[in-house]
């Protein structure tokens, strides 16, 4: 291309000229050009070397290093503006993030039941147990002092209710601002249904004053109003009752729900024992009406085949229950098994076997029959007395899993027995005693 031709060119394209760079030490303040910083320095061997070492470069190589400080100022400007954004304007969270949740620590109990609480809280363990139950406290506040209840006087010991021993402050106080958490793991078995978890502080009885201390220890401690509720897993009993002084914070006692929330128990898996009782697997393994054969292993002696029974109806048994226990009946699954009262003394040899369609159990080598809820139907001449069959309770606990426990098997009233089987046409007169 002619040079006419280049300037008729960039006459059509003009280009403007941009604007002169700003002196680096306007842009930052207290910058020095290297220059000025060698000969700032003390003159010396250093800085002769400095001398020699820029004398040996190559004239190109200047050229490339004069621009390096025009580079070093646009990238050093750009990171002190960056960094001063950062720190004017710190980092937002996205919308709908939540805050970090503050440490929690667990407490794992032997009996298989555990519970997260605050970092902050304190667990207090090894105070004297009861003769019904032991006690662990969680408290939000020290409590190097303690007050134990004790039974009012002509007052009847109940298994529901045990006395506790009330966590205090160095003063001898419980804090008016301070919430406690007492767990105490009964030794009752409990013959009703599991507790439905997780657990709210909502379904906790109305606050009461306890009965396990006095009008003066009230006066002298401020002791608290309590609420107590029953949590029952895998039929094992833990009475937890709440303590909340009266300037408690809304924080306290929301971590107070929380940790009553995060209350459960291990998950046993089929073929562990809790006690004398054996988890079976889950209910939706034994439809309703099923006769199921299972081999369980109990503590006792009354291990051995078991027919695990679903009836249509509801259970009913004839033990007592405490007021403050959860006994109602927990479903219509129950256990027959080989032991029954003989004068001959041979039900341990008895080969237990299921007729079907009409549900009667017999020994294969005894001539005995009993009918679906183990009365006796038919028995051999040789025999003058033979028992019902022993039967075995069963329900489902709170995992959805069977548990079998011997004893405490279906009554034997036929009112009782109609509503476990309520279309069945029971025997007129069963021959059990």
């Amino acid at each position: 291309m002619s040079r006419t031709a280049m300037r008729r060119l960039r006459a059509a394209n003009p280009i403007s000229d941009s604007p002169p760079p700003r002196p680096i030490d306007t842009v930052i303040p207290g910058w020095a050009p290297v220059e000025r910083l060698l000969s700032d320095r003390p003159s010396g061997t250093e800085a002769a070397g400095l001398g020699r070492r820029a004398s040996r470069r190559s004239t190109s190589g200047s050229r490339y290093l004069s621009g390096l400080p025009a580079a070093l100022g646009v990238g050093v400007t750009i990171a002190v503006v960056v960094f001063a954004l950062v720190g004017v304007h710190p980092t937002k969270k996205p919308a709908g993030t939540a805050d970090a949740p503050a440490s929690t620590l667990q407490y794992a109990d032997a009996q298989g039941w555990s519970l997260t609480y605050p970092s902050a809280f304190r667990t207090i363990q090894g105070l004297p147990a009861t003769a019904f139950a032991r006690q662990v406290t969680i408290t939000s506040f020290p409590a190097p002092r303690r007050l134990a209840g004790r039974w009012p006087s002509r007052t009847q010991t109940t298994v529901g209710t045990p006395p506790y021993v009330l966590p205090l402050d160095a003063a001898g106080r419980f804090p008016a601002d301070g919430v406690a958490l007492i767990l105490q793991p009964s030794r009752a078995f409990v013959l009703g249904p599991d507790s439905a978890f997780p657990v709210a502080l909502a379904q906790f009885g109305r606050a009461h004053a306890e009965p396990f201390f006095s009008r003066a220890d009230d006066r002298r401690v401020a002791i608290p109003s309590a609420r107590t509720h029953v949590v029952v897993g895998y039929s094992q009993e833990i009475i937890v009752t709440v303590l909340i002084g009266a300037k408690a914070s809304s924080a306290l006692r929301g971590d107070l729900a929380r940790a009553i929330a995060s209350l459960s128990f291990r998950r046993l898996a089929p073929g562990s024992h809790v006690g004398d009782s054996e988890i079976l697997g889950p209910a939706s393994r034994y439809p309703v009406g099923s006769f199921t054969l299972v081999h369980a292993r109990f503590a006792s002696n009354r291990s051995g085949p078991i027919y695990l029974v679903h009836a249509p109806g509801r259970l009913g048994f004839g033990h007592q229950c405490v007021t403050s226990s959860p006994c109602t009946p927990a479903g219509s699954f129950y256990g027959i098994g080989p032991q029954y009262n003989t004068r001959l003394d041979h039900a341990s040899r008895c080969q237990l076997r299921l007729d079907r369609p009409p549900d009667e159990f017999y020994c294969g080598n005894l001539g005995v029959r009993w009918d679906r809820v183990g009365r006796v139907i038919a028995r051999p001449a040789s025999e003058s007395y033979i028992g019902s069959i022993a039967g075995l309770y069963a329900k489902i606990a709170w995992d959805g899993q069977i548990m079998i426990i011997p004893g405490w098997g279906p009554q034997l009233s036929r009112p009782a027995v109609h509503q476990l089987w309520p279309s069945w046409h029971q025997p007129t007169e069963p021959l059990s005693r």
